[in-house]
């Protein structure tokens, strides 16, 4: 489906912005909130030249006042729904960019959501915090769900409720980045 590799900018229907109900990354950014953005790289990348990079300048951890982290996502949003019938996993490729530190971060997912918003399917990776790339496998229910109408699909990053024990006060901007997304 998408491995980056033949293009030079942000293909068409991927985004970065907050997650649901998330105070942070607002757009358009009204102070003190700030807007998440997507860009091509040619430096990162999985197995190929290139990968989706998606940076998310976070300005507070908690997500109004529920002790919930704030969320973002770099996800992609069909034209029109998507039918993976016979489709048993989404594959996909990850990498949590280290270099600002990684404590702030309560975990990563992959997710999937249905035209309605009425299914929501995710999947974790272990040792995603080391700044390597990793392999998100989400296996994809047989029934409960209307495969035939997938909309959304892509990283979500959770933070944690309250700063952690030694810093930072304020999470770190957060850059992650996506390659060799697939179906099976």
């Amino acid at each position: 489906m998408y491995n980056f590799d033949s293009s030079a900018s942000v293909p068409s229907g991927w985004s970065a912005g907050p997650g649901y109900q998330t105070t942070d990354l607002v757009n358009p950014a009204p102070p003190p909130a700030t807007t998440a953005t997507t860009a091509y790289s040619s430096a990162e990348k999985n197995q190929c030249a290139g990968s989706l990079k998606g940076t998310f300048p976070f300005t507070s951890y908690t997500l109004f006042s529920s002790g919930s982290g704030e969320i973002g996502v770099l996800q992609y949003t069909a034209p029109t729904t998507l039918d993976w019938t016979g489709k048993t996993k989404l594959h996909a490729w990850a990498k949590i960019d280290a270099a600002s530190g990684v404590n702030h971060i309560n975990f990563p997912q992959f997710f999937i959501n249905t035209s309605d918003f009425g299914h929501y399917i995710s999947g974790q990776a272990a040792n995603w915090y080391d700044g390597a790339w990793h392999e998100y496998v989400v296996p994809l229910p047989a029934t409960g769900w209307d495969k035939t109408a997938v909309k959304t699909f892509g990283l979500q990053i959770n933070l944690k409720g309250t700063a952690p024990s030694g810093g930072p006060a304020t999470p770190p901007t957060t850059i992650v980045y996506v390659d060799d997304i697939w179906v099976e």
